[in-house]
């Protein structure tokens, strides 16, 4: 399924070869996250992060299907998919591995085959912006992930035309990024909290000579992520705004006389969920946040305070601490063991997280300034030694 990406987010096949390893033969790290996806290169002894989206260096995972058959990937799926919902997929990397497929215009698509196509876009926009494709790829994954589902990511690097491919665990790639930017001994402990989009995985790891190797039996929420916070911040934002609702004879999304999908209300709602994911990420700097509510002849706003969305964050947090706590139980280690815990995902820059770790654990906290990069960042410095061990092939002709 090889294409030829477009800065329009569009997946195309090429009428002419892919281009060529570059001559200095750099190395790519991917993190295709439940929600956002990310890339960064190893190049000239460094990592550094590449813009995969038009405002932003991270990219939604969520693909379209156009009624030609396109694909579109990024920020211009989730427009299209406002309009269109039927030909929209989005969180389908919680479904690879699962033998139900997803349907699409009617048309069925498995996880695999949606993850595949988006690794390809990554892949030919940061060839497109590095001049040449990558000489290896290092892909990461949840930590948990079984020996079959490990099995189907292999396929998913063969497919987008990898022979020189490795695969690094979410919460290690984390770590390799910690350690490349503090000094880490080896044999200490680190914790990584890894709240996403989708889900939620606590890890323990210990640094080795060379590797950080995980310690006891990892921790994880499968159905718990930062997508459960924008669905209480959309509940609170509806309960607020119900009576106008109502008062507009406008039915909410899943009610009796509610939208169906794919008319213009429907398409409403759909923005206001949006919207309520940009407050969210708002009131991670900001006391307060504004949320604009136009669905159908409805114009107004709610204000939504940081207090208002720790409550409603609060029992979901309470739970990933339940689960880091028991990470560091099923490590044999005691949290005063640990040297730090590593705030991973979007989710994590939630301020009631520093401090309820803080208070729970009693250890060092270390949010990177952009926790939804950090891993694609330690997969492109793993590729780095990988580079190192292997001298890059000869450009393609």
């Amino acid at each position: 399924m090889s294409g030829e990406a477009t800065g329009d987010g569009l997946l195309r096949r090429p009428d002419t070869g892919a281009p060529g390893v570059t001559e200095d033969g750099y190395w790519l790290g991917v993190d295709l996250g439940t929600t956002y996806s990310a890339a960064a290169v190893w190049r000239a002894g460094a990592a550094r992060i590449v813009g995969l989206g038009q405002r932003a260096n991270v990219v939604p995972s969520v693909v379209f299907i156009e009624p030609s058959g396109a694909l579109v990937f990024g920020e211009p799926a989730v427009l299209e998919g406002r309009a269109d919902p039927e030909g929209v997929a989005s969180q389908f990397k919680r479904r690879v591995g699962d033998p139900a497929p997803l349907r699409l215009r009617g048309a069925p698509f498995s996880a695999e085959l949606l993850s595949a196509g988006l690794l390809e876009w990554v892949v030919e926009r940061v060839s497109e912006l590095e001049g040449g494709r990558p000489a290896g790829l290092v892909l990461t994954h949840p930590v948990n992930w079984g020996p079959y589902r490990l099995e189907l990511l292999d396929g998913i690097a063969q497919d987008a035309g990898f022979d020189r491919y490795e695969r690094v665990a979410e919460p290690q790639a984390a770590a390799v990024h910690y350690a490349s930017q503090a000094r880490v001994e080896p044999g200490a402990l680190v914790a990584v909290y890894d709240f996403g989009g989708g889900t939620f995985d606590a890890t323990i790891l210990r640094k080795g000579d060379k590797h950080f190797e995980v310690v006891g039996q990892p921790a994880g929420l499968d159905s718990l992520g930062g997508v459960d916070v924008d669905a209480a911040l959309f509940d609170f934002v509806l309960d607020a705004v119900g009576p106008e609702l109502a008062r507009h004879g406008l039915g909410e999304p899943g009610q009796p006389g509610g939208p169906d999908e794919g008319s213009g209300l429907f398409a409403d709602f759909a923005r206001l969920r949006l919207d309520c994911v940009e407050a969210k990420e708002v009131l991670s700097s900001n006391a307060e946040a504004v949320v604009p509510v136009r669905v159908g002849t409805l114009r107004t706003s709610v204000r939504v305070t940081r207090a208002e969305l720790e409550s409603l964050a609060g029992p979901l947090v309470e739970a990933t601490l339940e689960s880091l706590q028991g990470a560091v139980h099923e490590a044999g280690v005691e949290p005063a063991d640990l040297r730090s815990v590593l705030l991973v995902g979007g989710s994590s820059r939630m301020p009631l997280i520093e401090g309820a770790i803080r208070s729970a654990l009693g250890v060092a906290v270390s949010l990177d300034a952009h926790p939804k990069e950090s891993v694609a960042l330690g997969a492109a410095t793993t590729a780095g030694g990988l580079a190192h061990a292997t001298p890059p092939p000869p450009p393609a002709p």
